[in-house]
Parts: C-alpha cells; sequence; structure tokens
C-alpha cells in the first residue's frame, strides 16, 4: 500500500512499490494405473506444453488481489479452454494426464491521489506452464 499527500497522479506512479510475486502449486492428475502404463507402448505418447499466462485474463478491484484464489480461478479458465482446444486438435487420441506445474502470479495494490483516493489493485499471470500428454 503506498500513501500519497498531494503528488501528480504521474508522479504517483514512479512512487508506487514494486510488484509482489506470488506462485501457485502444481495441480497434476494422478498417473495412470500399472495396467494402463505396460500398454503403452514407449514413443507413442504425445506431450504439448503451453505458457498459459499470456492466454489467461487478468483480475482488477478494489482489494484482495494478492489471493491465490483470484489466480487460481484465472488460470484454471485458460486451462479449461486450452485443454478443450487440444483435446478437439487431436481427436482419437486419449488424454493421459494433464495439468499445470507451479504458477507465477503479482499484483499491485494502490491508491489514486487526492482528491479521490480511491483504492485499486490488480493481478495477472506472469508464468503457467501447462501440459497434457495424450496416449
Amino acid at each position: 500500500m503506498r500513501m500519497i499527500i498531494a503528488i501528480s497522479g504521474l508522479l504517483a506512479l514512479c512512487v508506487a512499490p514494486p510488484a509482489a510475486a506470488q506462485t501457485l502449486p502444481a495441480n497434476r492428475t494422478l498417473e495412470p494405473t500399472p495396467e494402463v502404463a505396460a500398454a503403452i507402448r514407449p514413443g507413442s505418447t504425445l506431450r504439448i506444453e503451453a505458457d498459459l499466462a499470456p492466454r489467461a485474463a487478468g483480475w482488477r478491484g478494489v482489494r484482495n488481489c494478492h489471493r491465490a484464489e483470484r489466480a487460481r480461478s484465472a488460470l484454471r479458465a485458460a486451462f479449461d479452454s486450452w485443454l478443450g482446444a487440444q483435446v478437439r486438435a487431436h481427436p482419437g487420441r486419449r488424454v493421459l494426464r494433464h495439468g499445470w506445474n507451479t504458477a507465477r502470479y503479482t499484483y499491485r495494490n494502490g491508491r489514486d491521489p487526492w482528491p479521490d483516493n480511491s483504492r485499486w489493485c490488480r493481478g495477472r499471470l506472469v508464468r503457467a506452464p501447462a501440459y497434457v500428454e495424450f496416449h
């Protein structure tokens, strides 16, 4: 949070503290059963990886942009959309595993300068590596 007294809007942006970086834990599906894993020939799997941060929508509000639930919600929406597109792009293949590795997000909190003094916050994903494996 920052406190500004009679500072112009442009200068207020220069005085804002650096954005805080946070992480979300990885989310992975369960490994296939031993029977399914034994039936898969080596080299017959297709793994697709992507960074979902550019595809995810940021979030904004007045407070609580630091909460992991808001970042997880943005990541989940981008992941579901991306996974659906990958399944449609590879018809006839079965999904073995899918999920994302540790994701990073950042947020900023602040106040507009006087006389408004209204609060604001913004957040966005910085890095969100996702994957899907097909058989």
